[in-house]
């Protein structure tokens, strides 16, 4: 969750997610892209204490910082859902600013 959050290209991140969370995206990596362009910078840290879910996915905690173009600058306790497709994991909650 910390290198999705803190990786500087956000097309980097389209294939991190699931299908469910592109989804979220109308499954158009340009929104993707246009959504996170409004955000100068974002970071994640504090990914302590994932947790197991009965259905086999993972909840990673992560406090994540947006900092918007126009300045404005937010953190956010989020708790992020991660599955395994495939045998590489993916991000299945929604990694938005909420």
């Amino acid at each position: 969750m910390i290198n999705y959050y803190n990786t500087p290209n956000p097309t980097a991140g389209w294939g991190s997610l699931s299908t469910n969370i592109q989804a979220l995206f109308n499954n158009d990596q340009n929104a993707y892209n246009q959504y996170w362009a409004g955000f100068s910078q974002v970071y994640g840290n504090g990914a302590f204490g994932v947790s197991d879910n009965p259905d086999g996915s993972v909840s990673v905690p992560v406090d994540v910082t947006f900092i918007g173009t126009d300045g404005s600058n937010v953190t956010q306790h989020k708790q992020i859902r991660v599955i395994r497709v495939a045998g590489q994991l993916r991000i299945d909650g929604d990694p938005r600013k909420s």
